[in-house]
């Protein structure tokens, strides 16, 4: 039963990853196809944010990938990722354009995404190295 509830939990972890890098991947996609049909005042600040975004997205979805492959090194990845979300939900939820269901959507998932990767025994047993 434990290895059971162990599978479950790194399944829905690997899922929340999964969605977040599938989102960053669609962000990516919606900066270029911006860049391409807008005028810029910086061209190539436009282009160069765009690949960042778009190394970010790919570096998410390794980092996902090593994740449910159970390395170990995933783990501060995956939580310096998260505090990224952290932070740009909370910038979500304040000044005049506030949008709190975004900054909670944003939020909530980084949120336990980091306490299970920290604090969870069974995502520690998964990522033991073996």
């Amino acid at each position: 039963m434990t290895s059971n509830r162990r599978r479950l939990s790194i399944v829905l972890l690997t899922l929340v990853l999964s969605l977040q890098s599938t989102a960053l991947l669609g962000v990516a996609a919606l900066f270029s196809y911006e860049t391409l049909t807008s005028p810029s005042q910086s061209l190539g600040g436009s282009v160069f944010f765009d690949v960042l975004v778009w190394i970010s997205a790919l570096a998410a979805g390794a980092v996902t990938r090593g994740f449910w492959a159970g390395r170990s090194a995933t783990r501060a990845a995956i939580v310096v990722w998260q505090m990224l979300f952290v932070g740009i939900a909370i910038a979500t939820g304040q000044g005049a354009d506030a949008r709190l269901d975004l900054a909670l959507a944003i939020g909530v998932p980084a949120a336990v995404v980091t306490a299970a990767m920290l604090f969870a025994k069974s995502v520690t047993a998964h990522l033991e190295r073996k």
